[in-house]
């Protein structure tokens, strides 16, 4: 059921006028007519705005333009850095049950180069997202590869994968962080295959790793 409302005059809780009918289809709005909406004597639209919204959030606002062509225009200033993303170069062998550094690493990007000498230290602390897949050759039947993901030389995270049949077996670990300026990141790989095993290279997709700061966390 549709309803109608009518009214010669819509005025603000201060009882100031701001929008009058003569009943003949002629409106007359008595709102600031350079676009901007006033909060008080020196504040704006984009001024209340930033204060209100912008602190903390990552986000800049800016008021464009003059009179009635005026815009305001949003722009996040936060970013997911430093972040990185590492592949394996090359094989790696690694002793029966033996925990080793994965090292030998090809970057396709650093945003920060705050990934050197096979570990990934922040220089900014916060909340990181970190992942590592890893593939190692020839597993024999029954056993185990287990992957594992290291701050400060102590396991974080870690995945363990068994082998169905002689192959090679792929395991991911990854996960949430919180990690310190000066903290560092590490890929591990252990396997109890009897003999040594080789880590595959980066390709197809192979052995890779990274990770990311998050956004307001």
């Amino acid at each position: 059921m549709a309803s109608t409302i009518q009214v010669d005059k819509i005025q603000d809780i201060g009882g100031n006028t701001m929008l009058e009918s003569n009943g003949s289809g002629t409106f007359t709005s008595s709102l600031p007519n350079d676009g901007k909406i006033l909060i008080s004597a020196q504040d704006t639209t984009a001024n209340y705005l930033q204060s209100k919204i912008v602190q903390g959030s990552g986000m800049n606002i800016t008021l464009n333009g003059a009179g009635s062509n005026e815009s305001i225009t949003f722009a996040s200033t936060a970013t997911n850095t430093p972040s990185f993303h590492v592949v394996k170069n090359g094989a790696q062998s690694v002793n029966n049950t033996t925990a080793t550094a994965v090292t030998s690493w090809t970057e396709t990007w650093d945003s920060d180069n705050t990934f050197a000498s096979n570990k990934f230290t922040p220089g900014v602390a916060g909340k990181y997202f970190i992942y590592f897949s890893l593939v190692v050759d020839l597993l024999d039947n029954g056993t185990y590869i287990w992957t594992q993901i290291r701050k400060n030389g102590s396991l974080l995270l870690t995945c363990q994968q068994g082998a169905g049949a002689t192959s090679s077996l792929t395991s991911m670990a990854a996960g949430q962080v919180d990690l310190g300026a000066s903290d560092y990141i590490e890929f591990y790989c252990y396997h109890n295959s009897g003999a040594a095993r080789n880590v595959a290279p980066g390709t197809n997709p192979g052995t890779f790793a990274g990770g990311y700061k998050i956004i307001g966390a």
